[in-house]
């Protein structure tokens, strides 16, 4: 309820114009867009209002330059991006800035206006007291913990896609929900590909292939089986019988399963009372928001139960992962997991005569 209450009432930024002055403060990129936008997905993941989720895209539209300024406050991308941050790497570094740091944003108090030369255009509102100057800490500052809530945001987001780009998947192809092997294979399709381009990067960036030794093949193979291949083939057939905000909701269960198992299996991790408490209520308001009315539906075990077993693979994958990073490169790691669990997928979805009946060009955009 707090982050619905927060999302309500805070004055989200919207593009281009219209906040509030004491929205742009030191930092507002971040601890105010980014901060806001995830409170929006977190409300829009509770009650499914759709203008939560479009506010959310708001506020990262707001950061990629649907701004006063016409800045995309992310260095390297966009046409118009700070070229001096206040960072001292990127002033050493030959080809501008270093890319891909949030940069902290106009602030209406101009901490630093006249110091080591800093002078701010006079008569400008709070949302335009930006200057792209290195001394400039207090509009042009970058920070780790700045960065966080933008990537936080623009993967939420991104993921957010995956729900309903997977019903409209299923349409375009023709796959209707008794089609087991179209879906399978219309999965491992998916992530075999999405395999193949992260080890294309990962070539292209030079990182190690070299696996620790050739037993550890066998855990690579488990992680891809449960991270990608069961993983994903109990959530594409919840999906198929169930409503997509349903199965966000029963998704979210991942994360205090991962904390239950963490503590189990991990001796660095203890169960607090804190943890304990917050897992209770997490699965209550799960249990509330799905089965507390008529409306929510019935438990079906091919919907509800599928998408269950989905976070449970997911949880069980969160513990993995630990262990993969200590035989290969991580990123590597999931390259191999998401093209060796695709074609886990797509091997059953063939021989249980799966096909992708419609082929349109619209299909494969979304594929």
């Amino acid at each position: 309820q707090p982050y619905i209450d927060e999302a309500e009432t805070s004055s989200v930024h919207r593009s281009p114009y219209g906040n509030r002055a004491e929205d742009f403060f030191w930092g507002c990129n971040s601890e105010g867009c980014c901060w806001r936008g995830i409170e929006c997905l977190y409300a829009y993941q509770l009650t499914g209002n759709e203008r939560y989720r479009i506010n959310a895209e708001r506020c990262l539209n707001h950061v990629l330059g649907q701004n006063a300024t016409g800045y995309c406050f992310v260095t390297g991308f966009g046409t118009h991006s700070p070229k001096q941050p206040h960072h001292r790497l990127s002033n050493i570094y030959p080809n501008g800035p270093l890319p891909g740091f949030l940069i902290g944003g106009p602030n209406r108090e101009r901490q630093d206006d006249g110091i080591d030369g800093v002078t701010y255009p006079k008569n400008v509102s709070a949302d335009e007291s930006y200057l792209d100057y290195r001394p400039s800490y207090a509009t042009n500052e970058v920070t780790i913990n700045w960065n966080v809530t933008l990537f936080a945001l623009t993967a939420a987001v991104a993921w957010g896609w995956a729900y309903p780009l997977i019903k409209l998947g299923f349409g375009e192809f023709g796959i209707q929900p008794d089609m087991t092997g179209s879906k399978t294979l219309f999965a491992g399709i998916r992530f075999s590909m999405s395999g193949l381009i992260i080890l294309s990067l990962a070539k292209a960036t030079h990182r190690p292939f070299a696996v620790r030794k050739g037993s550890d093949w066998w855990y690579i193979l488990l992680f891809a089986l449960v991270n990608t291949t069961l993983h994903y083939a109990f959530f594409y057939f919840g999906l198929s019988h169930s409503e997509g905000a349903r199965a966000a909701i029963l998704n979210s269960m991942s994360v205090f399963l991962l904390v239950i198992l963490a503590c189990i299996f991990f001796e660095s991790d203890r169960f607090t009372l804190g943890k304990a408490m917050g897992c209770v209520l997490g699965f209550a308001g799960i249990m509330a928001l799905n089965l507390g009315s008529e409306a929510s539906g019935k438990f079906t075990f091919l919907g509800d139960g599928m998408i269950i077993l989905n976070a449970l693979c997911s949880a069980v994958a969160g513990l993995l992962t630990r262990g993969l990073s200590k035989r290969v490169d991580v990123f590597v790691g999931t390259g191999f997991s998401l093209f060796l669990g695709g074609i886990l997928l797509v091997i059953p979805g063939l021989s249980l005569g799966g096909t992708l009946p419609h082929i349109t060009w619209q299909g494969l955009l979304i594929l």
